[in-house]
């Protein structure tokens, strides 16, 4: 059960990739200025972010019984138990921390720098989902 929860979010994910690169702003001034893109490529780099989060938790619990104490907890704990990779810890740390500035800073965010590393984060969003699967 756990195992197919897991595989619709790792799907999920990729829908919203498709979409993100589809998508992906023509230059920084159009996304600078558009608002409504913006706020469509910020919700889909959000959801994918917390849908690898609750990938890593949903494996943590349920596949290696760990309690949960928190986001970094888990990844830490996994890292540590070679569950994951370092890079994949440094990335999931990353990625957290993007998407808690889209959520809670959103008026400190800084478009321009979210444009310019867009494909690297469509990336590496790709990259983690795909390590995690492949270890179940």
């Amino acid at each position: 059960m756990e195992y197919e929860k897991i595989h619709r979010k790792a799907e999920y994910i990729l829908r919203k990739i498709k979409y993100l690169k589809n998508n992906r702003p023509e230059d920084a001034e159009r996304f600078k200025s558009d608002e409504t893109m913006q706020m469509a490529i910020f919700y889909g780099i959000q959801v994918c972010i917390e849908a690898i989060v609750d990938i890593v938790i949903l494996t943590g619990t349920k596949v290696y019984e760990k309690e949960y104490e928190g986001d970094y907890e888990m990844f830490e704990s996994l890292f540590e138990e070679g569950v994951i990779e370092e890079d994949v810890f440094e990335k999931l740390r990353k990625m957290n921390g993007l998407r808690n500035a889209i959520v809670h800073a959103y008026d400190s965010l800084i478009v321009e720098e979210i444009y310019d590393n867009y494909n690297g984060i469509l990336r590496d969003i790709g990259y983690v989902t795909d390590k995690l699967v492949s270890k179940l």
